[in-house]
């Protein structure tokens, strides 16, 4: 994929992304000398949407940067989300015995494996982007930063503090290094940067808002129609032929949203 792949619709460009990113983590995967932690870390990469690596290439792609530049940060953002999977489903944190509509990696694996399997697909994320000596500093510095707020958002999440802020953290901290990534290898300009920190801070609550409900949580009301009509306005001042794949990706989670909507919640 480069930037002369320009396909009109979101199917199309996520299909495209999804392709590389597999490929790629087959390739490093394959290097991975603990066979345990090989057939754990294959079968908990598999089968994800896919979401955060097309928002690493979408905001490239508004950037103007070959999508080869940015594989290795999009499979990096990749395994740092596997990582947070893996441990958020252990019994002491979520409980949860599925994931993707398959046993959860300590269900399949046991929990010691799956917990090591979590440390390592960690380490993993930041070792693609430490063997890549044509990534700024910068990018790899706000990859840290944004593992602790998640960190810290999953930390305030199961003490019972969900709330906007929360949520910004848990969910909306890896959204924002997807976009602040790209921006940083282009050396966009500030007000490029603020809007897309923006648009993935409200793109990222939606998303939040929608996987819960998919999910079958309710929790407070949230004004979903603000989120996404905060997202919409923050691309307002980019290049409007190449936000299509951003104003899409709205769309879909809005949508979700609805779809999964609990009675309760008020329209």
């Amino acid at each position: 994929m480069t930037t002369d792949f320009n396909p009109t619709n979101l199917t199309a460009f996520w299909g495209q992304v999804t392709h590389d990113i597999d490929a790629y983590l087959e390739g490093v995967l394959k290097g991975w000398d603990d066979p345990c932690l090989k057939e754990a870390a294959v079968y908990m990469l598999k089968g994800g949407k896919r979401l955060r690596p097309l928002l690493v290439i979408a905001s490239g792609y508004i950037l103007g940067i070959d999508s080869v530049r940015l594989i290795p940060l999009a499979a990096s953002i990749e395994c740092l989300h596997a990582f947070s999977l893996v441990h958020d489903d252990l019994p002491g944190l979520d409980n949860d015995d599925t994931r993707r509509g398959m046993p959860s990696a300590h269900k399949a694996f046991g929990e010691g494996t799956a917990i090591l399997l979590g440390d390592a697909l960690l380490v993993l994320a930041l070792d693609i982007l430490l063997s890549d000596p044509s990534i700024p500093r910068a990018v790899i510095q706000a990859l840290s930063s944004s593992t602790l707020s998640m960190i810290h958002g999953q930390a305030l999440d199961i003490q019972g503090h969900k709330t906007p802020a929360s949520m910004a953290l848990k969910t909306g901290a890896i959204m924002l290094w997807c976009v602040a990534a790209p921006a940083i290898v282009a050396g966009a300009s500030e007000d490029v940067y603020k809007a897309l920190m923006r648009y993935a801070q409200h793109f990222g609550l939606l998303y939040q808002v929608a996987d819960d409900w998919t999910d079958g949580e309710e929790g407070p009301y949230f004004d979903i129609q603000m989120f996404k009509r905060e997202a919409w306005a923050a691309l307002d001042g980019l290049e409007a032929e190449k936000t299509w794949v951003l104003r899409d990706l709205i769309e879909w989670v809005y949508q979700k949203a609805c779809d999964a909507k609990p009675k309760t919640v008020l329209t």
